[in-house]
């Protein structure tokens, strides 16, 4: 009886798990292959089993031409002798072979087009599933993870989806010389399945657990090994500083080694079978040469059995090398399987949903008794918030690390849901289940622009419409919302305007300006929210006063909410409001007075 935990946490469940997931194309696909397969079994039983017959004819033709039903067969096309048969069988042999061995060519081109294929699906599908989880996953989720996820993980099961795909090739080929040899010499083959499964099947014993483990190892250190290259990189500035590059370099070349020696030794321990089943082919293809002479067999029967399980065995070896190397291959890549299977399994949080009507927001945002903590392990990060924005209104919101502000932003930006309160734009429930709709509602009409601005190492036109294809953008729109944010004069003066080249993250650009670009983002989206969470924090006091001055005229259309550590930054705001424990605290004028952060 099957184990069917024991199952359930195999390669193969996870594999055909996978490939459930595919479309019906790719299944429909991996059909063909299959079939194609079948007819490769079929050619190479029909090739093999022509060996007797063609040596039969080359060495004496009598042998042949005295069977009664070849000379029936030999009479319908005007054979009368064996010596016309030699060149007939010979080029039907020869085609046989040649037919044998283009069908194969195209099945293995085929399987490494398909498995490249599926690949790239499951490669599309772990892309689409990341970027469709909540906002607390990326949170909770270590980025050097998501990195190996995407890269390594991905590849790795695509490849082990390639090595089953190849396991079924072999094994019906495998299978088709098999039963061609039986026919020929039941107890030979028998004695060759017996030596060679042994061999096999031992071996796998041997080392299954071995690849799993390294399987396991690897994984681990490519984490770490993604993790250093990003500290690395992140913290260059202080590790040129402190000439502390040896202790990094140390770190990387603990783990790569690790990972490149049992890499290696995966690789070795799925091929040196092939050395050690060769000379045990050869010794037994020999064994059986002497054995028949010494049973005093005619010569001619000799040659046809040897030339038979000769190339039998030169066809067999391969297919029973590739069948051990696939399933080495997919033990070596067990944990890339298990962590692609995982995390397919994740439930989406986000759909495909177009808001086409978003939500009329007229009146006021309320929040009513907002509860939210990450998990039970930790505390309330917002304790009972109670706060109302009205329509137009220019918030400022200040308070202490740790206050909550953050925390706010996320659910006002409606990525992350409270665990208890109400969530209202005028008196619509931005958090009712039943009209999931409204969140994505109310996000279509809101922009977030953070301190750090991403921009694409693209065109300044491009980042500005952050998100559109380059066929969607109307430039029209493009100049209004740089005009609203004062940046069209700064591109105006560039070579090549909008079509400037901003470089990887903006290098081209200084703070100021990355964040006029932030700032015309929201407005091209045409927000009618826009949120500034300490978008001006890095600013120089003559930049923030100039941007600021900027987002103060764009009048009461828009809502402005403002995080900010100095207060002079929010001293235009209609409102300041203070959070301090979760809640709103009262704001008085010594705050104003204090000018420090909060």
């Amino acid at each position: 009886m099957i184990n069917n935990k024991k199952f359930n946490n195999s390669e193969i469940y996870f594999i055909f798990s996978i490939l459930k997931r595919l479309s019906k194309k790719r299944k429909s696909q991996i059909i063909f292959n299959f079939l194609a397969i079948l007819v490769s079994g079929f050619a190479e039983f029909i090739s093999l089993g022509l060996v007797i017959p063609f040596l039969g004819i080359i060495l004496d033709p009598n042998i042949i031409w005295n069977k009664d039903y070849i000379q029936k067969i030999s009479g319908i096309f005007g054979y009368t002798s064996g010596d016309q048969l030699i060149l007939p069988i010979s080029i039907f042999f020869i085609f046989s072979i040649i037919f044998a061995n283009g069908i194969r060519t195209f099945n293995i081109w085929f399987t490494l087009r398909l498995s490249a294929a599926i690949g790239s699906d499951i490669s599309s599908q772990m892309y689409s599933k990341t970027l469709n989880q909540p906002l607390l996953m990326h949170l909770n989720r270590n980025s050097s993870s998501v990195i190996v996820l995407l890269t390594k993980n991905t590849s790795q099961s695509a490849n082990a989806i390639k090595s089953f795909l190849q396991i079924i090739s072999a094994s019906i080929i495998s299978l088709s010389i098999i039963f061609l040899l039986f026919i020929v010499n039941p107890s030979i083959t028998l004695l060759i399945i017996i030596l060679f499964g042994l061999s096999y099947l031992s071996l796998a014993f041997i080392i299954r657990k071995k690849l799993s483990y390294n399987s396991g190892l690897i994984t681990s250190e490519a984490k770490k090994l993604v993790q250093l290259v990003q500290e690395g990189i992140g913290s260059i500035r202080e590790i040129l500083l402190r000439n502390n590059q040896i202790l990094f370099v140390n770190k990387h070349n603990i783990s790569d080694k690790k990972f490149r020696t049992k890499f290696a030794e995966n690789t070795f321990l799925t091929s040196f079978s092939k050395f050690i089943m060769e000379p045990i082919g050869i010794t037994l293809i020999a064994s059986i040469a002497i054995l028949m002479k010494s049973q005093n067999y005619a010569s001619s029967e000799i040659i046809g059995l040897l030339g038979t399980f000769a190339l039998g065995s030169q066809r067999l070896l391969p297919s029973l090398q590739e069948l051990f190397r696939s399933w080495g291959s997919i033990k070596i890549n067990r944990a890339d399987l298990k962590a692609i299977y995982n995390f397919l399994n994740l439930p989406d949080f986000v759909d495909n949903y177009i808001s086409n009507k978003p939500i009329i927001f007229e009146k006021n945002i309320t929040l009513k008794s907002i509860r939210f903590r990450y998990n039970k392990e930790t505390p309330m990060i917002l304790k009972g918030l109670n706060l109302v924005i009205k329509k137009g209104e220019k918030i400022g919101i200040i308070g202490p690390t740790g206050s909550g502000k953050s925390t706010l932003i996320d659910i006002l930006l409606g990525l992350i849901e409270p665990n208890e309160g109400e969530f209202l734009i005028d008196n619509i429930n931005v958090l009712d289940k039943n009209n999931s709709h409204n969140i994505k509602d109310w996000r279509s009409i809101i922009c977030h622009v953070p301190q750090d601005i991403y921009l694409s190492d693209s065109t300044i036109k491009e980042n500005i419409c952050f998100g559109e294809t380059r066929e969607n953008i109307n430039i029209k729109d493009v100049i209004s919302a740089s005009k609203k944010a004062g940046i069209h004069s700064f591109i105006n003066k560039l070579p090549n305007k909008y079509e400037t080249f901003v470089g990887e993250r903006g290098l081209r650009l200084s703070g100021g300006q990355k964040q006029r670009i932030g700032l015309a983002r929201a407005l091209y989206n045409k927000s009618q929210v826009v949120i500034l969470d300490e978008a001006t924090s890095s600013l120089d006091n003559e930049t923030e006063k100039s941007v600021m001055n900027s987002i103060y005229k764009l009048g009461n259309e828009i809502t402005i909410i403002m995080i900010a550590h100095r207060l002079t930054t929010l001293q235009n705001c209609d409102r300041i409001i203070k959070i301090k424990d979760g809640q709103i605290a009262s704001f008085n004028q010594s705050d104003k007075d204090l000018n420090l952060q909060q």
